[in-house]
C-alpha cells in the first residue's frame, strides 16, 4: 500500500476536492488527525511521521525494482516532505565483505611488486608508539571518531581500555573533548583521518588553537591539512 501510486493519486485527489469545498482546509486537516489518532490505536506512531514526514519503507536496498518504486513514488509525493528508509548490506554478494564489514570499509589495491619484505604501515607503527609511549605515561589518552581498527588502535584499547575513547562519527566532539581534557592536564591524540578532519576545523581553530592546548593530531591520510592547519594560530 504505501509504495502504491494509485493510493497516494487518491489520497491527493481527495485532499484537492476536499480543499475547494468552504472549509476545506480545516476540514481534511481535522480527517488527516482523526486517521492518525486511529492508526495510533493500532500501531505505535513512528519519528519520522510525528515530525511530519510520509515514511516509505523498510525498503530492501538490493531490490532494484521495489528501489525504483519507493523512489519514484517520493518524487511523486512532492506536496510533503518524504523520508524512504533503505536498508543495505555492506558488502553484499561477497562473503568476505559481508562477514568482515569493518575491515573491508576500504581496501587498499593489491601490489604489482612481488616482495617478500613486510613494511608495517603507518597506522601500525603509530599504534605500536602510543602504545608504548601510554605505558610510560599515564597521562596520554588517545580519542578517535569511529575508527579504532582503522587506526590499528585496537592494541592501544585491549591494554588501556579507560584511555581510548571512541566518540563515534562525531568530529567535532571528538576535538572538543580533546580539547577539555588537555585543560585538565591530559595529554590527548585525536586519531582521525584527513578526509573527515574538514569536519571539524572550528573546533580546530576556537577549541584548540586559540586556547593554545596541547593536542596532538594524528591525520591519516593527510592531504590537504598541511596547508590548512599551518595558517591556524
Amino acid at each position: 500500500m504505501r509504495f502504491d501510486r494509485h493510493y497516494y493519486q487518491t489520497k491527493e485527489e481527495a485532499r484537492r476536492v476536499i480543499s475547494t469545498l468552504p472549509l476545506g482546509s480545516k476540514l481534511w486537516q481535522a480527517s488527516q488527525q482523526v486517521r492518525s489518532g486511529l492508526k495510533g490505536l493500532v500501531m505505535p506512531t513512528m519519528l519520522w511521521e510525528e515530525l511530519g514526514f510520509t515514511y516509505m519503507g523498510p525498503v530492501d536496498g538490493h531490490n532494484i525494482r521495489e528501489l525504483e518504486i519507493a523512489l519514484t513514488q517520493a518524487r511523486d509525493y512532492y506536496f510533503k516532505p518524504t523520508f524512504v528508509h533503505v536498508i543495505t548490506t555492506k558488502g553484499k554478494g561477497y562473503l568476505p565483505a559481508e562477514g568482515d564489514a569493518v575491515y573491508f570499509h576500504g581496501v587498499s589495491p593489491k601490489s604489482k611488486n612481488i616482495s617478500t619484505k613486510v613494511i608495517p604501515a603507518y597506522s601500525e607503527v603509530f599504534a605500536q608508539t602510543v602504545l608504548r609511549l601510554a605505558r610510560d605515561n599515564p597521562r596520554i589518552v588517545v580519542i578517535t571518531p569511529a575508527m579504532p581498527e582503522g587506526n590499528c588502535l585496537s592494541i592501544v584499547e585491549a591494554e588501556f581500555p579507560q584511555r581510548v575513547f571512541d566518540v563515534g562519527i562525531c568530529e567535532q566532539h571528538a576535538v572538543t573533548f580533546a580539547a577539555g581534557l588537555a585543560t585538565q592536564g591530559f595529554i590527548p591524540i585525536v586519531a582521525i583521518y584527513s578526509t573527515f578532519l574538514q569536519r571539524a576545523l572550528d573546533q580546530v581553530i576556537h577549541d584548540v588553537c586559540l586556547q593554545d592546548l596541547p593536542v596532538i593530531f594524528a591525520i591519516d591520510f593527510n592531504i590537504p591539512d598541511c596547508q590548512l592547519i599551518h595558517l591556524f594560530p
